[in-house]
């Protein structure tokens, strides 16, 4: 009797006590935006974002990063130039991403992300699948596919398009403005970017689109909400700041450098000018030579760079490159520009008309880029740029006029003392 007292004690007790059920898969998961600042180096003023992702049961920490490249890889100019350089997901430790920003001095935010636990599922099985090595390379794109849009467009997808469809307003600034601002401080940076990039680059664009950029990309997050079981939460649950940056804050705007350029140009065209007409009135040796040299340079150093331009515009996989009006500033014929300056320094009579009609070439073909730009609805915003090329191809078509003039002059006078 005293058993079957204890036994039924015992079952009672049994199904007066809670049942404990198995926790439900992804719970031991959170998922973290990463957003990094910008450093000093010239890959990375535009800062990144990667994935964090850490199980609580296991204290694993998963760093997906899309942003991966072989910096030492032989081809890597040759394939940056031509489009083609291949970019892949990896998977990176907490630690040694830590230890790489802070040496940098760079900063890394890190965003934990309202998802439920089926979705922490889903993203994770999604990035490991994506890093698989047969899926993990893709064909980078400075705009429209980096480090930030592919975080952007996975996460978009493991909720359904709820960040997609929580936002439609226009961008702040168009690609070509956020990238002005950003390499403001490298003026030989600036320049190089804002001649290589073409009319798309100033199309108007959205918030979404605006994500290319990681500051960006983190406050469409800090923007978004998503639905769960009939409630709108922000999509940012929590955020830190894990390492501060040992830099100044990003430029708001970009910079207007319209002046700079306006003087650069009448200050080179100034000079052509003073050194034609110096030559052209005394007819000093020293003063052709000069000249000659300035047209060897400007040819030289101009000509490859449209050489350059037409291959990225025509030939590259860079889709910001492509329809760029400033091939026909700075045309791949300059080239002959070099040659007559050879001769100008040489004394060759020749040189100079044919240094008059290579400059009245590129003049004509900058005032059809002027035109276009007149006449486009999304104009290329490359005033800069016909500020410095107008007025020097105008004074190079006038000075090699000039003395060419004074050339023809001086050899007729000789001829005809020869035959007296």
């Amino acid at each position: 009797m005293r058993r079957l007292l204890l036994l039924l004690l015992v079952v009672v007790g049994l199904l007066g006590c809670p049942v404990a059920h198995a926790a439900e898969p992804g719970t031991e998961l959170s998922i973290s935006l990463l957003t990094m600042g910008a450093g000093q180096h010239p890959f990375t003023k535009f800062g990144h974002s990667a994935i964090w992702v850490h199980d609580t049961l296991t204290r694993r920490d998963e760093i997906y990063n899309y942003g991966t490249f072989a910096f030492d890889s032989p081809t890597l100019v040759l394939d940056s130039v031509a489009g083609k350089l291949p970019y892949w997901l990896s998977v990176q430790s907490l630690g040694s991403t830590l230890s790489v920003y802070s040496s940098q001095g760079r900063s890394l935010v890190a965003s934990e992300l309202e998802l439920t636990p089926a979705e922490r599922v889903r993203l994770h099985t999604a990035l490991r699948e994506n890093a698989r090595p047969e899926h993990r390379y893709y064909r980078y794109d400075y705009y429209r596919d980096n480090c930030a849009t592919r975080v952007r467009d996975i996460f978009d997808r493991v909720l359904g398009r709820q960040i997609w469809r929580g936002i439609a307003e226009p961008a702040s600034m168009s690609y070509r403005e956020h990238t002005r601002r950003l390499v403001a401080g490298d003026p030989v940076l600036y320049a190089a970017l804002d001649v290589a990039v073409g009319q798309g680059t100033d199309v108007p664009v959205t918030f979404w689109d605006e994500a290319w950029l990681p500051e960006r990309l983190h406050a469409l997050f800090a923007r978004a909400t998503v639905n769960h079981d009939g409630r709108t939460l922000p999509l940012i649950r929590s955020e830190r700041t894990i390492l501060p940056s040992h830099f100044p804050s990003p430029r708001a705007t970009p910079p207007l450098w319209l002046g700079y350029y306006g003087a650069v140009g009448l200050s080179l065209a100034g000079l052509i000018g003073a050194l034609g007409y110096s030559f052209a009135a005394s007819g000093r040796r020293a003063f052709r030579i000069a000249l000659g040299t300035l047209y060897f340079t400007l040819g030289t150093t101009l000509g490859l760079l449209g050489c350059a331009l037409c291959y990225l515009t025509f030939f590259s996989s860079h889709s910001a490159a492509a329809s760029n009006y400033n091939v026909l500033l700075v045309p791949p014929w300059l080239l002959a520009l070099s040659v007559s300056g050879v001769g100008v320094i040489r004394g060759k009579a020749r040189a100079f008309r044919i240094a008059h009609w290579v400059a009245g070439s590129a003049l004509c073909s900058s005032g059809l880029a002027c035109l276009f730009h007149l006449l486009s609805r999304h104009p290329q915003a490359n005033i800069p740029e016909l500020a410095v090329a107008l007025p020097v191809w105008l004074s190079v078509m006038l000075s090699s006029r000039q003395a060419n003039t004074r050339w023809l002059g001086r050899i007729s006078a000789v001829r005809l003392e020869v035959t007296e």
